[in-house]
C-alpha cells in the first residue's frame, strides 16, 4: 500500500529547510533565510521565512520595509519608519493569506514525520546517492560532509540538461542547474530502492545517447 504522503514522482526536487535545520545555530551566523515553503512542506509558492538570531533582532534596520513593519500600521503616519519589535520588524506588504493557509497542511506533516527522523534519513540517502553517482564517474556538485549538506545532491554527468529533460519526460522528478548539473533530492517518502532507479535511468539514457550518436 503507497505511504499516504508518498509523491507519484520516483525522485522529487527541492531544497528542503528540514534537511539542514541547525544552520542558524552555528557560530558567527547572524540570520539565514531558509528556502521558501513550497520546496519541502509541498506547497504552493508564496511563503518563506526568515530566522534572525534573537539577541540581533531589534538591533538590525531592514534595508527592505512596508507598512506591516511599522509599530502603529494602521496609523498610516508620513515620515520615518518607527518599527515594530520581532518579527513584525522584518515584514513588508500585506501578507499573503491564501498561501500561508494553503502550506499548514504541508507543515502539518512535516510536523508528524519529526524533523530530526527527516534529517537523519536525508544524510543518509544522500550519502548513498554520491555513492552511486561516484560508481559511474560522474562529478558530484555537492558537499561530501554531511553537516555541510542540504538534502539536494547535484550531479554533474554528460549532457546533463538533456539527461533532467528525459529523466521528466519518464516522471523522476528532478531538475537542472547551469554548472551543477541534475539536481536530486529525495525526501522522507522516498525508498532507497527509488534512489537506484533513478541513477539506473540516467544510466540508460546515456547508453541509449550513446547509441543514437554513432
Amino acid at each position: 500500500m503507497p505511504h499516504p504522503y508518498k509523491s507519484a514522482s520516483k525522485i522529487t526536487n527541492h531544497q528542503p529547510p528540514t534537511t539542514n535545520h541547525n544552520y542558524h545555530q552555528r557560530p558567527g551566523v547572524f540570520y539565514q533565510r531558509h528556502a521558501c515553503n513550497y520546496q519541502n512542506p509541498r506547497r504552493g509558492p508564496g511563503v518563506a521565512y526568515l530566522y534572525i538570531r534573537p539577541d540581533l533582532g531589534k538591533t538590525l534596520v531592514p534595508s527592505l520595509t512596508g507598512w506591516t513593519a511599522h509599530e502603529n500600521p494602521f496609523a498610516f503616519e508620513i515620515g520615518p519608519n518607527r518599527y515594530a519589535e520581532p518579527p513584525y520588524r522584518f515584514m513588508n506588504g500585506t501578507p499573503h493569506v491564501p498561501a500561508l493557509e494553503a502550506c499548514r497542511p504541508g507543515l502539518k506533516i512535516i510536523s508528524e514525520v519529526g524533523v530530526d527522523r527527516i534529517r537523519e534519513k536525508s544524510k543518509r540517502q544522500t550519502a548513498r546517492l554520491i555513492e552511486l553517482a561516484d560508481q559511474h564517474g560522474w562529478r558530484v556538485n555537492t558537499p561530501r560532509d554531511p553537516e555541510q549538506r542540504g538534502g539536494t545532491v547535484s550531479i554533474e554527468m554528460p549532457d546533463s540538461y538533456a539527461v533532467c529533460r528525459e529523466l521528466l519526460n519518464r516522471d523522476i522528478l528532478v531538475d537542472y542547474r547551469p554548472k551543477a548539473g541534475v539536481r536530486m533530492s529525495p525526501h522522507f517518502y522516498n525508498t532507497d530502492d527509488e534512489l537506484k532507479i533513478a541513477i539506473n535511468a540516467v544510466e540508460e539514457i546515456l547508453k541509449e545517447r550513446q547509441l543514437a550518436a554513432r
